[in-house]
């Protein structure tokens, strides 16, 4: 005999999924641990672990780019490439590349936002993350100079002068502009050389 269809009970409504927010700290031990390696592409931001974009060939181009046109002298700043560095609470991030002052031992810590001389981002896909949350919390913790570089449209956007969690110079420089990072103007580069 066959049964007559019944209809299908209405489906519950899914319950929203809040993420689960974690101190920096915690993410340094994480870290420390061994619970986060050199693989696992994350950050901290706001207190939530998210996934870094993947980096193409482009983006390793710009970075080498700048690692050849801002290598300080050892005396005026430490080089940091794509390195951990505690901002805030609920802030630990990846920059892609930091100029930090010298004369410090990071062997026992990661850098605070009082080593850091300049920060650069390489952005593509990343680009709304470090317009957004990223820069409000350099800006917030005092990063004196943070450079965007904007693959897609190849111009350098600069940051400078922080005020709460925004800055109050942003410039965007492309071509044959040159730029100089506020605490070592000895160090130049033509922005054109990131792109082409």
């Amino acid at each position: 005999m066959v049964q007559p269809a019944t209809a299908e009970p209405p489906a519950a409504e899914e319950p929203a999924l809040i993420p689960w927010r974690i101190s920096s700290e915690r993410y340094i031990k994480m870290i420390a641990d061994g619970v986060i390696g050199p693989g696992d592409k994350i950050e901290l931001v706001n207190g939530i672990i998210v996934e870094m974009s993947p980096a193409d060939p482009e983006h390793h181009y710009i970075i080498t780019r700048l690692v050849r046109s801002l290598l300080p002298p050892p005396e005026s700043a430490e080089p940091l490439i794509q390195g951990t560095v505690r901002i805030s609470e609920g802030q630990v991030f990846d920059p892609d590349y930091v100029l930090l002052r010298p004369g410090i031992d990071f062997r026992t810590r990661h850098p605070g936002p009082e080593d850091l001389l300049l920060v650069v981002e390489s952005a593509k896909s990343s680009l709304a993350k470090d317009r957004g949350p990223k820069l409000r919390a350099y800006a917030a913790a005092g990063v004196p100079d943070y450079w965007i570089a904007d693959v897609q449209r190849g111009v350098l956007i600069t940051h400078r002068e922080p005020r709460g969690d925004s800055y109050r110079i942003v410039e965007e420089r492309r071509g044959d502009d040159r730029v100089s990072p506020l605490r070592l103007p000895q160090l130049s580069l033509r922005v054109g050389d990131l792109f082409e």
